[in-house]
């Protein structure tokens, strides 16, 4: 009877029997010789081995049990409806801009062309004593009193209207600081009588302030001399 030998990967062991063999844990392909045989063969090239693996039952196929699929319930239909909802809300926003935006434009472009067709209707004495501050200029020169707590101003009102003549005029004086920023802004009246295509002069006091750098004056309002 043939003795074969085995090999365990680091080296041989053996010999035994068919019936030795059967008691050994080998597989298809475990190494193994016999005298007779000019290289190490697999147990699954020896026919006389057949028996051998036979007699070895087959491994266990592991059965994996799929975990069974959670059931996800989307809020897809939800999504979508917020999603659209908020897009009509863009939509009306949107168009309430517009709207706003046109009105404007025609409410702007009306009351230029009613202020156009009512200057185009008045005469020039009619302009002149709509619109006093068109005419009225204010210019001139200031300075300091002896203490500093006052600012003299030695100014003028010219009158480049043709035919009214104004009084009552009202000056409005602004205050800046060294940046030029407005600080504050004080009026007066020139309580006098300023003819067509004339100038007139004036003296006024004003407080000073210690913040105050420079000064400059306009003709905020007038009244026509009718």
């Amino acid at each position: 009877m043939k003795k074969y030998y085995l090999h365990n990967g680091s080296e041989n062991i053996g010999p035994f029997d068919i019936e030795e063999l059967k008691e050994k844990k080998i597989t298809r392909d475990t190494p193994i010789w016999c005298e007779g045989m000019s290289d190490w063969k697999n147990v699954s090239e020896v026919e006389e081995l057949s028996s051998v693996l036979a007699a070895i039952p087959p491994p266990i196929k592991k059965i994996v049990q799929e975990a069974p699929r959670k059931r996800v319930v989307e809020d897809e239909p939800k999504k979508r409806s917020f999603t659209s909802l908020l897009k009509k809300i863009a939509i009306v926003f949107l168009v309430i801009v517009g709207l706003f935006s046109i009105i404007s434009i025609v409410v702007a472009q009306n009351d230029s062309s009613a202020k156009g067709f009512m200057e185009e209707s008045l005469s020039p004495e009619e302009m002149e004593a709509t619109y006093p501050t068109n005419y009225l200029t204010a210019g001139g020169n200031y300075h300091k009193n002896f203490l500093g707590t006052k600012l003299v101003i030695d100014g003028y009102i010219d009158n480049k209207a043709t035919i009214t003549a104004y009084k009552d005029v009202t000056i409005e004086v602004i205050f800046y600081d060294n940046s030029k920023t407005e600080l504050n802004r004080e009026s007066f009246t020139v309580n006098d009588f300023i003819s067509a295509n004339s100038r007139k002069e004036f003296k006024h006091k004003i407080n000073n302030y210690s913040n105050v750098e420079t000064i400059g004056w306009e003709v905020s309002n007038a009244v026509p001399n009718r």
